[in-house]
């Protein structure tokens, strides 16, 4: 396996890549994935290749082989096209530079294009989805959130809403767990249905869901989202020729509130977001 990157050398490779940096040893069959988002990880480029649509193998390897023979600054001529789950999430992209240390010659691949507004999840999580709802599990908050605080083209400033249903338990009790079930599963269509493209919803756990806003530095811009993810909660949902009923406490954390780690921010929201519940009852 690949040394550990000296950490300047490190920090300067990233400040260059927007989402990713790989580093191979000269014979490719080792790499190391280092970035704020997806920690780090040593694997052989299969793992690489699993991410990889295969419409970027082959013109990759090429690219590689051009690279290793001149070991020069190469361009790739076509974006590589990243995929989870068997679906295309978005493409970017590379420039492949040389990079020489610990006496052997390493290749840094850097994506130089935008920051996604999709993200692809740590490789080694299994949280994906959520099989209940389809929304992603708290581990793509995470992985989003370190993306939004530790790289240096994710300044903008966001907003983390906790978001927890009133009325759920009542649901379960009166009228079972496939009710409540039901509950989750319409609420959650709805509320992704509440947001932008470009924002996060994942369920938390139990009948807690957690939401990312991009762009959001005041609070007063959160308004009209506090009102629709409300309003799309209060909606009744049918089972069994009934209505059920449930409503949304949320409470709201801004970047811009100056927190110093994540789980601080993550802490304030929850915090607020249970203030709120007890003027509910």
């Amino acid at each position: 396996m690949l040394p550990p990157l000296p950490g300047e050398t490190a920090l300067a490779l990233l400040e260059d890549a927007s989402d990713a940096c790989a580093v191979f040893d000269r014979d490719t069959t080792t790499c190391l994935w280092q970035n704020a988002a997806w920690g780090h990880l040593s694997d052989s480029l299969q793992q690489l290749e699993r991410l990889l649509g295969t419409e970027s193998h082959g013109f990759m390897d090429q690219q590689l082989a051009q690279f290793l023979a001149g070991l020069s600054e190469v361009p790739m001529r076509q974006p590589l096209k990243w995929c989870h789950g068997g679906d295309e999430v978005f493409q970017t992209p590379l420039l492949l530079r040389p990079y020489h240390g610990n006496g052997r010659r390493l290749v840094a691949v850097l994506a130089m294009g935008p920051r996604p507004a999709v993200s692809l999840p740590h490789a080694n999580d299994s949280h994906h989805r959520d099989p209940l709802t389809g929304l992603p599990g708290r581990g793509a908050i995470e992985v989003r959130l370190r993306q939004f605080t530790h790289t240096p083209h994710s300044a903008a400033p966001f907003a983390l809403l906790f978001l927890d249903l009133n009325g759920f338990k009542q649901v379960n009790d009166q009228w079972g767990h496939s009710a409540g079930d039901r509950v989750l599963a319409v609420l959650a269509s709805r509320l992704a249905g509440a947001i932008r493209d470009r924002d996060l919803i994942a369920r938390y756990g139990g009948d807690e869901f957690v939401v990312l806003v991009d762009g959001i530095q005041r609070r007063r811009d959160l308004e009209p989202v506090l009102t629709r993810l409300r309003l799309a909660a209060a909606e009744p949902v049918k089972h069994d020729n009934t209505s059920l009923h449930v409503s949304a406490s949320i409470g709201a954390a801004l970047s811009s509130e100056g927190w110093t780690s994540i789980a601080e921010l993550i802490n304030a929201a929850d915090q607020r977001m249970y203030a709120e519940k007890q003027h509910v009852g």
